[in-house]
């Protein structure tokens, strides 16, 4: 296994192909697993070799969409793989998944790594916390980010606090260690309820520091012991920064910030907090006394009280060692009490809530039993209550939906529950698409499918306004099944119904509601409207045909699945960066291969284009059904207000299909005219809607009553091709001179349709159709023009390089030649005989095409000539051109061969590389010109004169 797998760099990835977007979908899989078991398998790496390993993800951001799309699936896919190492405390290696890795301040890793030089225990206390954070070799700049794309978190400040209060960390270090644990804490950032308070706002902190001291046997000095009894004193609310002027900002600024800062402790008698003397007060004795209401053992109960559950009963009654302190940063800010409070409500809330969005269910509970609420109490500014919140974030987690419903009192109704938009619990699970919330909440309630939020929508509309078709599915399933549906979905709101789903392309369900009930109203062309509107492109010649091997396929393959523990099994990895290589490649080669093979028999077989023949099966179906329920429901003489509009919106659209169908079943639609009082085959020529146009040659000789029809303003058939094509359809085509050669090419075909005598008749304005066609086009005429000019200027400068390149190369000969004869002295060589015919080609074939270019720039450029003379110009010179460049290239690859290779063979490798990446580089930027031109010019007919079977 030598790990030779891969894609050249020379090959470039046809996006539009189907089998290469198949093999970039196994890229994710490949390179997830071939990464896990690098990162794995290496059982005696160091935990600091594993960073190297991370520089393998796919960390930049890429240059193609399709690419994006890969490493967002990457990164997806990477959330779920136990893949961060972490600081174990042992001599195990410990990985995480990124969600529950937390990244340290390097101030307090500094602290840690301090305490632990001095023989201080943390660890045990940390893993107590229920957090893991990020090994130190991964935690640097350089792999910042790595972790970015990993989503490594910063862990949350109250997290600290936590840490350092149940810790020993404060009375089992030094003094120097303990002041730096000091300014830690004083330079973090409280979050409270989410949001960061801003402390240069802030007018004051107060570090409050309560202490009790104990008596300790070791210690003689009476002055160091204090009962708790006695009277101790407060530190005084200083505002720091106005003491001290430097800030600590690294190890070279520290001795002068020590000095400053011992100066204000000392002056503000504060000295003694830090060094474990607290000396009695001076005076007559008077000191101040100690506050029962808030003694230390009471700041402890409301530190653990905010960050964690009480630990009162864990608490000595009688006394705390010299630094078993709580510490507690608290903000104090008149503009602040102005401006914003947060209650202590809203703190639990957040909770809560929080608690709801990671769906544990078991906390939920315990939360929720513990601040005394219920699942029904509001718990949002917007009036969302738990379950609202538990409905929309459950898509995956139900138990916990289940859970608090069963909580919630049978007796309760469901339907007051509505927050400020009056969006009750099933309106949620519509929006989110929550099929098994939706369940569970109609069993429990069914009278809440017909609960409408302030706005009028039912959860049924929501949910098929946010095309969730299985949720709409389900909701439809319910309300037939409690007698909803005679009601509702008969009149107004069924046939809203019907229209909203129309427009998501949910044909399948509107099918189910207009054959189960009377949704279309009278004189309303509403449905067809929409249909006409949203009615899905027509199908190729795979895609008619995918429906009769679908059951084959499905029976005869059997997907291929390769699991990595299989192959981690049977491979002998090795290790370090060709293990990678390896491993990739190989993930890479076996999804290759399979996805190969998948794909050309799904492709034989039209399995490829299954789910468009269904969409389109259900929206003919539909409108089938919506045809005959007009049929069989109303008079004939209304016909015409159902299918009017929507037949001139399916002419627009180019909807041919719904066209036959409407033709089929209302043959008087034929007649049918808009307010401009053109018919359908009219306005398909001003649409140029050649799929209904070519229904001309499907009709008897009725069709011949188009020949000679003119509109309210003498216009002909004719005219009405000779308008500009609307900007939409103009657009669809790449390039002035394609987009006028397609003006051409209809105004032609109409022409040969059209009798004689309306070729040269006037219209109202007094014009011909030649005419109007050059008035409307002059404008397009001149930029295409221009496009071809600037094209072919390009193309000349780069045949006439060519042309002087293989010249020359004509002349000297690689290897010289024979003094005496003449001859070249390769000519016995293969290599040699490639150079020649190569390099004789390449001249030919670019001075033919610098001859082509140069006719084009010296041509009159009429409006006729768009048509074929100046397109197949173009295609000989750009044929010429590639065939010029391509045997350039060979020519140059067999000179380099003579020259470098003849002993050794294995240059020939490297050769044909070289070689082959201008080639395709040109086949992949401009072939796709030459192919455009080639079908528009010669294969792309759009005007179709097949024998069907006569519609009309």
């Amino acid at each position: 296994m030598d790990g030779r797998w891969g894609f050249v760099h020379w090959e470039n990835i046809l996006w539009d192909n189907k089998w290469n977007q198949g093999i970039l979908d196994c890229v994710p899989d490949a390179f997830i697993n071939a990464f896990t078991t690098l990162v794995k398998s290496i059982v005696n790496a160091p935990v600091s070799s594993l960073p190297q390993m991370f520089r393998f993800l796919p960390i930049t951001n890429p240059s193609h969409p399709n690419l994006k799309r890969v490493q967002d699936s990457i990164q997806a896919k990477l959330m779920n793989e136990t893949i961060v190492p972490c600081e174990s405390f042992t001599s195990e290696k410990l990985f995480r998944k990124p969600h529950e890795v937390y990244k340290l301040l390097p101030s307090f890793r500094s602290i840690l790594n301090a305490a632990k030089s001095q023989h201080v225990s943390f660890s045990t206390n940390i893993v107590s916390q229920g957090a893991y954070f990020l090994t130190s070799s991964l935690d640097e700049i350089e792999y910042h980010s790595i972790l970015n794309f990993l989503r490594i978190r910063d862990l949350d400040p109250k997290w600290y606090v936590r840490c350092i209060a149940s810790s020993n960390i404060v009375m089992g270090v030094s003094d120097d260690v303990y002041l730096q644990l000091l300014v830690f804490i004083a330079d973090l950032n409280i979050q409270e309820d989410g949001r960061r308070i801003d402390t240069k706002k802030v007018k004051k902190i107060q570090f409050l520091t309560k202490i009790k001291m104990m008596n300790a046997a070791s210690t003689s000095n009476p002055s160091f012991i204090v009962n708790v009894g006695e009277a101790y004193p407060y530190p005084s609310h200083v505002i720091a920064p106005n003491f001290v002027t430097v800030k600590l900002s690294g190890k070279n600024k520290y001795n002068m910030w020590k000095t400053q800062m011992l100066c204000l402790l000392k002056s503000h008698q504060m000295y003694g907090f830090i060094d474990g003397h607290i000396p009695r007060p001076a005076g007559n004795g008077k000191g101040k006394q100690k506050n029962p209401d808030f003694t230390a053992k009471d700041l402890w109960d409301e530190l653990q009280h905010s960050y964690g559950p009480s630990v009162r009963e864990q608490v000595a009654e009688t006394k705390l060692t010299t630094r078993q302190a709580e510490i507690v940063i608290e903000v104090s800010s008149h503009e602040e009490e102005k401006t914003r409070k947060i209650p202590y409500e809203d703190f639990y809330k957040r909770r809560i809530y929080n608690c709801v969005l990671e769906g544990n269910t078991r906390s939920i509970v315990d939360q929720l039993g513990r601040f005394g609420l219920t699942p029904w109490d509001k718990l949002m500014n917007n009036g969302n209550t738990v379950l609202h919140v538990a409905v929309g974030s459950s898509t995956k987690n139900h138990e916990l939906l289940k859970k608090l419903l069963e909580m919630t009192p049978p007796e309760y109704t469901l339907l007051d529950l509505v927050n400020s938009d009056g969006s009750g619990l099933l309106h949620v699970a519509a929006i989110g698409g929550n099929t098994e919330a939706v369940d569970m909440l109609v069993e429990r309630n069914p009278e809440l499918l017909l609960a409408k939020d302030k706005e009028g929508h039912t959860p049924l509309t929501l949910s098929v306004s946010n095309m969730h078709t299985e949720t709409s599915k389900c909701l439809f399933q319910h309300m037939r099944a409690n007698g909803y549906g005679s009601n509702y979905f008969s009149g107004e709101s069924g046939e809203e119904i019907v229209v909203l789903a129309i427009s998501c392309q949910d044909f399948s369900l509107a099918n189910q509601i207009i054959r189960h009930y009377d949704a279309i109203l009278p004189n309303s062309e509403a449905v067809l409207t929409a249909l006409a509107q949203n009615f899905p492109r027509e199908l190729n010649f795979w895609e008619n045909r995918g429906d009769e091997f679908v059951d084959a396929l499905k029976r005869t393959i059997q997907p291929y699945e390769a699991t990595r523990d299989r192959l981690e099994e049977y491979f002998n990895w090795p290790c370090g960066h060709q293990l990678f290589i390896t491993c990739f490649f190989l993930f890479v080669g076996l999804c290759a291969m399979k996805t190969v093979f998948y794909g050309l028999l799904k492709v034989l077989v039209g399995l490829f284009f299954e789910d468009t023949f269904y969409i389109h099966k259900d929206a003919g179906n539909l409108l089938f059904d919506v045809c005959v329920k007009i049929l069989s429901k109303y008079n004939s003489s209304t016909y015409h207000q159902y299918y009017t509009t929507s037949t001139f919106e399916a002419t627009r659209r180019n909807a041919s299909t719904f066209i036959r169908c409407i033709m089929g079943l209302f043959p008087n639609a034929i007649w049918s005219t808009n307010e401009d009082g053109h018919n359908f085959i009219q306005y398909s020529v001003i649409n140029r809607s050649e799929k209904i146009y070519n229904l001309i040659y499907e009709m008897s000789e009725h069709k011949n009553i188009y020949k000679t029809i003119k509109d309210s303003s003498g216009n002909n058939l004719l005219h009405l091709a000779a308008r500009l094509a609307p900007t939409n359809k103009l657009n669809l085509i790449s390039g002035a001179a394609l987009q006028i050669q397609r003006e051409l090419q209809w105004f032609k075909e109409v022409e040969r349709f059209v009798c004689p005598l309306n070729r040269i008749q006037k219209n109202l304005d007094d014009e011909t159709p030649e005419m109007v066609f050059t008035r409307e086009h002059k404008d397009l005429v001149i930029e295409g023009e221009s496009w071809i000019k600037k094209t072919t200027e390009s193309y000349t400068i780069t045949a006439a390089l060519i042309i002087t390149i293989v010249f020359a190369a004509a002349i000297t000969v690689p290897g010289g030649n024979n003094q005496e004869s003449g001859i070249p002295l390769f000519t016995n060589n293969i290599a040699f005989t490639v150079f020649a015919i190569s390099d004789a080609i390449s001249l030919f074939t670019a001075v033919t095409s610098l001859l082509m270019f140069l006719s084009i720039l010296t041509a009159r450029f009429a409006e006729q000539d768009f048509l074929f003379k100046l397109p197949t110009k173009l295609i000989i010179g750009l044929t010429m051109l590639f065939l010029s460049t391509t045997a350039m290239i060979i020519a140059f690859g067999a000179t380099l061969f003579l020259v470098f290779g003849q002993r050794n063979l294995l240059m020939l490798i490297p050769i044909g590389a070289l070689t082959c990446l201008p080639i395709t580089s040109f086949v992949t930027l401009q072939f796709p010109l030459i192919m455009e031109l080639i079908s528009a010019t010669y294969c792309g007919r759009i005007f179709v004169k097949e024998e069907y079977d006569y519609f009309y």
